[in-house]
C-alpha cells in the first residue's frame, strides 16, 4: 500500500521489467509494462505473457509512482526520479527486483516481489505551554529549500535534484491542554536526507 495522509490507499497497478538470458544471451522481455490487480487477492495480471523457459535465467524488476530515468543495456532501470508533484499528490516510491531466477520448464509460476518504500514520511507537530485562555497559531510552514532527488538502484542512494519550497500549511488554536502537541494535517512523502532544511513559519499568540 502506498501511504496517503492519515491512512493508505492499496496498490492497484506497478510497472514491470525483465530480461531472460539463454542460449543465445540476453532478452529483454518486459519495459515498464504495466501490472494490474488488488493487494487482497494477490491477482495481478499482465498483457504481456511470457513462459518460462527451462535452464534460462530472468532477472525482473517492478516500480510504483517513479520514473526511471536511466536504464542498462537491455532496458532495467539503473536509476529513478519521483513522478511530477510526487509530494504534493502524497504519493510514495516503491521499488522491488527478484533477480537470478532460474526457469523450469512446468508450470507458470508468478514472480514474488517484496516493495520497499524510498520516501520518507515528513510532517510537523507543535506543542504549547502557555496559560490557560491562551493558543497559538503556526502557519505557513514551509520547508524552503526542499531538493528533489535520483535514487540509484544499485546502491540504494540519493543524489540531490531540483531544489523548491515545500509548503506544510497551518496548525491553528495550539493551547496547554494539547499535551502530546498538535499536527499539521499536511504531511509529505520526501526523499530521505540529512540535509538542514531552512524551514519558515508565522506563530502568533492569542
Amino acid at each position: 500500500a502506498e501511504d496517503k495522509t492519515y491512512g493508505e490507499v492499496d496498490l492497484t497497478t506497478f510497472n514491470v521489467y525483465g530480461t531472460v538470458t539463454g542460449t543465445a544471451g540476453t532478452v529483454n522481455i518486459f519495459n515498464g509494462d504495466p501490472v494490474t490487480g488488488s493487494v487482497g487477492p494477490n491477482v495481478w495480471t499482465c498483457a504481456n505473457k511470457q513462459y518460462w523457459i527451462n535452464g534460462a535465467t530472468y532477472d525482473f524488476a517492478a516500480v510504483v509512482d517513479a520514473d526511471v530515468a536511466s536504464k542498462d543495456t537491455y532496458n532495467m532501470p539503473l536509476t529513478l526520479t519521483t513522478v511530477t508533484d510526487a509530494t504534493m499528490n502524497f504519493k510514495d516510491m516503491l521499488y522491488a527486483d527478484n533477480l537470478d531466477i532460474v526457469g523450469e520448464k512446468t508450470g507458470n509460476g508468478a514472480v514474488n516481489f517484496t516493495f520497499e518504500h524510498l520516501l520518507a514520511k515528513a510532517f510537523f507537530t507543535v506543542t504549547s505551554n502557555t496559560a490557560d485562555g491562551y493558543y497559538y497559531n503556526v502557519t505557513n510552514i514551509t520547508v524552503g529549500n526542499y531538493e528533489s532527488g535520483v535514487y540509484t538502484i544499485a546502491g540504494g542512494t540519493w543524489a540531490p535534484g531540483n531544489a523548491k519550497a515545500v509548503a506544510f500549511g497551518n496548525i491553528e488554536k495550539v493551547t496547554a491542554d494539547d499535551t502530546n502537541g498538535k499536527t499539521n494535517a499536511t504531511q509529505m512523502l520526501l526523499v530521505p536526507t540529512t540535509d538542514t532544511f531552512n524551514v519558515t513559519f508565522t506563530a502568533d499568540i492569542y
